[in-house]
């Protein structure tokens, strides 16, 4: 899935966690009726450490440094496939169903 750096960070550092249930929250796409407070059970949100700028940023440069690499490897022998990962879920989903669809095919 190919996603922009700024675009994962953005993501990755508005996830919010309740301390009590463990329910999942995004600040833009799944906000909490009351800010830092779980509609579930009513616990505090908060921010992993590991959703923090400064480790994501550490991650993608691990993954640009270590993994990165592999695209081209697996693109030169064809047997890479993407998908945007900047289009709406149910698309994501779509698109990678009819690449299993194809690969599945004799």
């Amino acid at each position: 899935m190919m996603v922009p750096d700024g675009v994962l960070t953005d993501r990755l550092t508005a996830r919010r966690i309740c301390r009590q249930c463990s329910a999942s929250y995004h600040l833009e796409y799944l906000k909490p009726k009351v800010e830092g407070v779980c509609d579930r059970c009513q616990g505090e949100l908060y921010q992993r450490k590991d959703d923090s700028e400064e480790v994501i940023l550490n991650r993608l440069k691990v993954y640009h440094d270590q993994t990165s690499p592999l695209i081209d490897f697996y693109e030169k022998r064809k047997k890479l496939y993407t998908v945007d990962g900047n289009k709406k879920i149910e698309m994501i989903f779509s698109e990678i169903c009819d690449i299993i669809d194809k690969l599945n095919k004799p």
